[in-house]
């Protein structure tokens, strides 16, 4: 579609029946006939003599949380993408909309933009950016078994599901290949309710997180469990049991590491009718989306999702729940102290929160919005006082 429509702007032809495209005539909007969807194989290898690549490969992985040397220190990391989509169905993915479809990379082709990389950049890191990479088992398991048969230097990371550590899947005997390779595997739970779980579809029961949870932590493979808030249909109890949830898994797991963010509403999910059922108002325009969101957050501002009445607690949420699960490097020892004191207080502040049901209050919020509006002075005082002086 883009080659097609560069060609016709080009030649400034009639945009007119380029499938898959969409476009605005005179105030009216047109929708060409669909292309549908590509074999992945049939893509053209990506020319990366066009680009400076080492510009964009260099970079930290603070993103990932504390892994050791490769949080501290600029390493070259390799994306590659291998699939498109996800085949499971959770009801707030942007993957259940109709425009999406599940499609993945031959094992074949995998092996060849791996060798590329490796033979053209050798990287440090591959990060696998697929919504699952792990989804096809028999490309999975043939790409563990040929990364010890090469002897690839590279390390890698991916995201993948609880439910894939069995015994005929992510076993013992693979983890146990991987751990020496494999510097982080990113999942989702989303909540430690049952019930708010199957309303998802998550598919996955606290039997099989706690499994997933003790097999990862044995092999001290870094992991990331994420969870949501602010769903439509979530109670006060749905999001104690998440934060019971999350410290019982800290406990088996120190080294795992917590996403916590609150639902987003994406049109074409399931989940989307139910908050439009529950007053969500939705944007008429591609501009009315783009003012939604706040830029510094990426989220939706909780005065815009109507079924939440204790806003507060969610914000409070957002930042204990990080805070008291936190990984704590100790390269820095007053920054680091500093940080275990935060740890420490958001972890009995929400021990007492959960256990006394009390949830307004909020005075730790307001005292650590306090300090990073003063850390925020001291940096921008700091390069004020720099730029003069230069």
């Amino acid at each position: 579609t883009c080659l097609e429509l560069a060609s016709a702007l080009k030649s400034n032809t009639s945009l007119k029946n380029i499938t898959g495209l969409g476009y605005n005539e005179k105030g009216k909007i047109i929708l060409e006939k669909s292309r549908g969807f590509m074999n992945l194989d049939s893509l053209p290898e990506i020319n990366f003599q066009l680009i400076n690549v080492d510009s964009y490969i260099y970079r930290r992985l603070d993103s990932l949380g504390y892994i050791g040397s490769f949080s501290a220190s600029n390493v070259k990391i390799f994306m590659i993408n291998t699939g498109r989509g996800c085949p499971y169905k959770c009801t707030f993915c942007i993957n259940t909309h109709p425009s999406q479809k599940f499609r993945f990379k031959s094992t074949e082709r995998l092996f060849k933009e791996i060798n590329v990389a490796v033979d053209t950049f050798d990287p440090d890191i591959i990060y696998f950016q697929d919504d699952l990479f792990f989804a096809n088992r028999e490309r999975t398991l043939r790409f563990l078994d040929e990364y010890s048969r090469k002897k690839y230097r590279f390390k890698w990371f991916t995201l993948t599901r609880i439910n894939y550590f069995t015994r005929d899947y992510l076993s013992e005997s693979y983890l146990q290949k991987i751990k020496d390779s494999c510097i982080w595997l990113g999942m989702g739970i989303e909540s430690g309710s049952q019930r708010i779980r199957e309303r998802l579809k998550k598919d996955i029961t606290e039997k099989e997180i706690m499994a997933a949870v003790t097999i990862l932590a044995k092999y001290s493979i870094h992991a990331n469990y994420a969870f949501m808030v602010g769903l439509p249909f979530e109670t006060n109890d749905d999001m104690s049991q998440t934060i019971t949830l999350i410290h019982k898994i800290k406990k088996i797991h120190p080294n795992a590491e917590f996403t916590y963010q609150y639902y987003r509403p994406y049109p074409g999910g399931e989940l989307y009718e139910e908050a439009l059922r529950s007053g969500y108002r939705e944007p008429s325009s591609l501009r009315e989306w783009s003012a939604l969101h706040d830029p510094d957050s990426g989220f939706i501002p909780l005065s815009k999702l109507p079924w939440i009445k204790n806003s507060t607690y969610i914000n409070y949420l957002l930042y204990a729940i990080p805070h008291s699960t936190r990984n704590i490097n100790w390269d820095n020892w007053l920054k680091s102290c500093l940080l275990y004191i935060v740890k420490d207080a958001f972890t009995i502040s929400l021990f007492l929160r959960v256990k006394l049901k009390f949830q307004f209050c909020f005075i730790e919020l307001y005292v650590w919005n306090c300090l990073r509006k003063m850390r925020s002075f001291s940096i921008k005082s700091q390069l004020f006082l720099k730029s003069c002086l230069e």
